[in-house]
């Protein structure tokens, strides 16, 4: 029988102090892909997440970034999700293109989310959703800002994990963000995916590491966590002693990570909580664009 980790102390876990640290993790005992980590894996990489409904504590360089007036055609006043559920195209005719693709999109995930549809459960709705949300938020702008398929790697010592993430953000090659999404609300991933997410962002500051000249920069990322119709997203900061500390197994530092909002998601078939969607998309968006790769060497 593969030994046990020894039980974590609470206060353990949530220092920063790496000479507290008597847990022993073994990697073998890792699931090999993060899409099934759960408390072991969590607490082995010393995640430590805490939500929070004040937007400030994750975009505290940009808190005070009204929403993009180019984003406002997608606030859309009247469409709720009822609204939203029954859309005829033809009969909005007064709606722009992209206004009405962005409902049709979205009625169809709705609709795979009902249990009692004979679509439920189809990942490619919530695809098209994301496709069109982060197209119509510039986030994708074929100039600066780039939006791709991702299969991130984990490295921990010598081994290797998938820490596959649906999308991942550039800013002129550089990570920034990376993306999941869920078809279904009812996610069965432990916590809600968001171990997974976290697993992703190191996967990613690990690939800026590779690629850009042993740098850990961008220090702050995001992970944007989309299931069904709820968005949540999460900021963490790494640091090189964390990042480093990989190298030869897992991290005798607590990494850190906000999470908004708290507890449930803002629903995009809300008119008002797809309003501060729009503005956290906003802020995401002038993030990226302040990243400036040659700010690393002076750091």
């Amino acid at each position: 029988m593969a030994p046990k980790a020894k039980r974590a102390r609470k206060d353990v876990y949530d220092s920063d102090s790496p000479s507290r640290s008597e847990e022993e993790y073994d990697l073998d005992l890792f699931k090999s892909s993060s899409s099934a980590f759960g408390v072991y894996e969590e607490k082995g990489l010393r995640i430590n997440i805490r939500g929070t409904d004040d937007v400030s504590e994750v975009f505290p360089e940009h808190s005070d970034v009204q929403t993009d007036p180019d984003f406002d055609h997608l606030k859309l006043e009247g469409f709720d999700y009822d609204q939203i559920l029954t859309f005829v195209p033809t009969k909005h005719e007064e709606l722009s293109e992209n206004q009405r693709r962005f409902l049709m999109k979205l009625r169809h995930v709705l609709i795979n989310n009902m249990s009692e549809s004979s679509d439920s459960r189809f990942e490619m709705y919530i695809h098209a959703f994301v496709d069109v949300l982060f197209n119509e938020c510039k986030l994708d702008d074929a100039l600066h800002l780039e939006m791709l398929p991702s299969r991130l790697k984990l490295l921990i010592s010598d081994r290797v994990y998938a820490a596959h993430s649906d999308r991942e953000g550039r800013k002129d090659d550089q990570l920034v963000w990376v993306l999941q999404e869920s078809k279904h609300i009812q996610d069965t991933r432990y916590k809600n995916g968001e171990i997974q997410l976290v697993s992703a962002l190191i996967a990613a500051c690990q690939h800026n590491y590779n690629k850009f000249g042993e740098e850990i920069f961008p220090q702050v990322m995001y992970g944007i966590n989309i299931r069904a119709d709820e968005v949540t997203i999460i900021r963490t900061i790494f640091s090189r002693e964390y990042m480093l500390s990989l190298f030869s197994g897992v991290p005798q530092r607590t990494l850190k990570v906000k999470k908004y909002p708290k507890r449930t998601g803002l629903k995009i078939s809300s008119y008002e909580s797809r309003c501060r969607i729009l503005s956290l998309m906003t802020k995401l968006r002038k993030h990226a664009l302040s990243i400036n790769i040659g700010a690393a060497s002076t750091s």
